[in-house]
């Protein structure tokens, strides 16, 4: 494990998680250059202040979301032909730019998340799949541009999230005059498959996620299996900490057959890119693509399929 700050003072550093933390530790073996190559996998944020100090004592290094990019270069220019607008185009070229040097000039910010694309602009009547929730802002934005006319069923397995997610839709049912069935809390994720999992739940970030070190157990669907009696969702959201390409495997009879309308996060995972748009191409090749960025430094990076 490498820090992210410039300690001196011997090689050693505390642990974390019971491992053994090696403060630069190529000034413990002079050969070290020769033997090692880093691979850098931690946020974003953090890559590029860890790169410059490996690029100063010529340490050969790369970051896992650049090397997926590397990878994934043949594939992502055949995606980049299936974009429908050139604003796609440069968003999602940006976003790998941005995988390979963590460079944010060429981020083109817009705003509307999940609702920048003309197809996702208005949802008259609409069965929506809010894939984590959250505490309920995007589900609100659903039932103030239907009027009220949508039914939401809002999946979000922390507990934190759900008691604002609770009281944010008793009074949007108020506000806006809808039944109790109309905006529906789920208490579970989604993934490829029904039954049990681990959960993380950050109580400092919206970022809870599945984890093998998960504290606790929920419940988690596949959406194929949660809609088989009901009436199946016209429009998914998904912003699901990396297991959107999961969803989509457990939601492929849907995705087949009915094809709705989707707003997928493509950032969390350094393959997402392009894995789930080539994931949905090969259920149903009808779907078109577009891509927008809804932040300043490509986090909300969302994939929307129509």
């Amino acid at each position: 494990m490498i820090t992210t700050q410039k300690l001196y003072g011997g090689g050693g550093g505390g642990t974390v998680c019971g491992k053994q933390i090696l403060i630069e530790p190529w000034k413990t073996d002079p050969d070290f250059a020769k033997k090692y190559f880093i691979l850098i996998a931690t946020k974003p944020l953090w890559v590029k202040q860890i790169s410059l100090q490996l690029s100063e004592v010529d340490i050969p290094h790369i970051s896992s979301d650049a090397y997926a990019a590397v990878l994934l270069w043949e594939r992502a220019k055949d995606i980049v032909r299936l974009l429908d607008d050139d604003y796609s185009r440069s968003a999602y070229l940006g976003l790998t730019w941005y995988w390979l040097t963590h460079d944010i000039s060429l981020c083109q910010s817009s705003g509307n998340l999940y609702f920048d694309v003309q197809p996702f602009n208005t949802h008259f009547s609409q069965i929506i799949a809010d894939l984590g929730a959250y505490v309920g802002d995007t589900t609100e934005e659903y039932v103030r541009r239907s009027f009220g006319h949508c039914k939401v069923y809002a999946f979000e397995p922390d507990e934190g999230n759900r008691e604002a997610l609770n009281l944010r839709l008793k009074r949007l049912m108020s506000e806006w005059r809808m039944n109790e069935n109309d905006l529906i809390v789920v208490p579970a994720g989604v993934s490829a498959n029904t039954g049990n999992l681990r959960f993380k739940s950050l109580e400092i970030s919206p970022n809870s996620c599945l984890s093998d070190m998960g504290e606790k157990e929920i419940k988690i669907y596949a959406l194929d299996d949660f809609f088989k009696d009901k009436q199946p969702p016209t429009v998914i959201k998904a912003d699901i900490e990396g297991a959107e390409q999961d969803m989509i495997r457990g939601a492929a009879g849907l995705i087949k057959n009915l094809k709705p309308k989707m707003s997928l996060s493509i950032y969390h995972l350094p393959d997402d890119f392009v894995n789930i748009v080539e994931m949905i191409k090969d259920l149903n090749d009808s779907y078109n693509f577009a891509v927008r960025t809804h932040s300043s430094n490509f986090e909300d990076t969302v994939l929307y399929c129509y």
